[in-house]
């Protein structure tokens, strides 16, 4: 970027990666392959996501995807920054914001912080479910990472009697 040795502020750029993976494939096979492939990206981090949609063929005003996953793993060193005897920094906090409709942002500093945040098109109730589900998913795969994907419930046993016996009961 031109001038940007002027400029102050954190550059950030947003790089898609889709999750492709063989049918049986494990919790932890999926975590490994993300991984690897979230590495291979790396020789793709310089390229714009207006580059990418246009390789797409999509429009500049084109929404490319209207959901976001954030990892945030910044260096925050704060005892590296607290050598300074005159300037302390004894606690911070992040606020980001996006302009998708759904955003999952995870932290990665001394604990891992889960944050949602949601656009007017999501009932509050939608999204009480689906924090609900992304809990239920996350113990799934902490208590069996050898477990198939395939075979990860996201709904509770109560749940699913409803479905079974008062949802779908014929008049």
């Amino acid at each position: 970027i031109k001038g940007v040795e002027t400029i102050v502020g954190m550059f950030i750029n947003t790089v898609p990666l889709r999750l492709k993976f063989e049918p049986g494939i494990t919790i932890l096979k999926l975590l490994e392959k993300t991984g690897n492939d979230l590495n291979d990206r790396k020789n793709h981090e310089d390229m714009s996501l207006a580059d990418i949609k246009n390789l797409c063929q999509l429009k500049a005003n084109d929404e490319f995807f209207d959901s976001i996953v954030v990892l945030e793993n910044y260096p925050l060193e704060i005892d590296k920054i607290n050598r300074d005897e005159e300037l302390e920094i004894q606690s911070f906090r992040m606020d980001e914001t996006t302009h998708y409709d759904l955003t999952l942002s995870i932290t990665f500093f001394d604990e891992i912080h889960i944050n949602l945040t949601y656009s007017h098109r999501f009932e509050d109730s939608i999204m009480e479910t689906f924090v609900h589900r992304l809990q239920r998913l996350l113990e799934e795969m902490l208590a069996n990472a050898e477990k198939p994907v395939s075979d990860i419930n996201l709904i509770t046993d109560e749940e699913l009697n409803y479905i079974l016996n008062e949802f779908n009961r014929p008049p």
